[in-house]
């Protein structure tokens, strides 16, 4: 069940990146990182702050605070689809500034552990090292191999080769985001975003 559950999560976010509307996303990137700032700022204060309040040491604050900084990005997904905001302006900002999110809180995590002596400073190198590689690589695969292995495998003589392809390609994402330490919805969206810019758009979007 816990397999099938996270399978479903992935898939999710894979259609997600399928509808997402690249332009919009790009047009946007500037409300979408001031929106992922307030939603780390705003919650750190408050969580530091009602830590304290109760007794817990400095240190403990901190990373009571770092801890309501999170946001799931997948339950904000299914909400947006929900109500039918995902495509809007002020769903895709907020579909930004999650996945922002992510990524920033697990860095400042690493950066607060190894001030408490619990890593070193070439962790928070590797941290960041990992996550930066993950993006690039990513952003390659998407450009360069993506539309390739799409267009190679789906005249294949097998059942359903393009799903077959695309899922291919999403679970790959999805294992080397969580290799890199990045969490696999974010393989899995990138992945999705990526089969979009290909002719089988519509085609996987129906299937899946």
């Amino acid at each position: 069940m816990s397999q099938l559950s996270q399978i479903g999560v992935f898939l999710l976010m894979f259609i997600t990146g399928l509808e997402t509307d690249v332009e919009q996303l790009r047009q946007n990137w500037k409300s979408s990182l001031a929106v992922a700032l307030g939603g780390i700022i705003l919650p750190f204060i408050g969580g530091y702050g009602a830590a304290l309040a109760f007794g817990l040491s400095f240190n403990q604050s901190i990373f009571f605070g770092l801890l309501l900084c999170a946001t799931s990005v997948s339950i904000s997904v299914q909400t947006l689809k929900e109500m039918n905001q995902l495509s809007i302006r002020e769903g895709t900002t907020i579909l930004g500034a999650a996945v922002i999110d992510d990524i920033v809180v697990v860095v400042l995590l690493a950066v607060m552990m190894s001030f408490l002596g619990a890593g070193t400073d070439a962790s928070i190198g590797l941290v960041i090292g990992k996550k930066v590689l993950f993006f690039a690589i990513i952003w390659l695969a998407g450009w360069l191999l993506v539309p390739r292995i799409m267009k190679w495998l789906s005249p294949l003589q097998v059942t359903e080769a393009v799903i077959s392809a695309a899922l291919i390609i999403c679970f790959l994402f999805v294992y080397f985001a969580e290799y890199m330490g990045v969490a696999g919805i974010i393989g899995s969206f990138a992945a999705g975003i990526a089969i979009s810019q290909t002719r089988f758009k519509h085609e996987v979007e129906e299937m899946v």
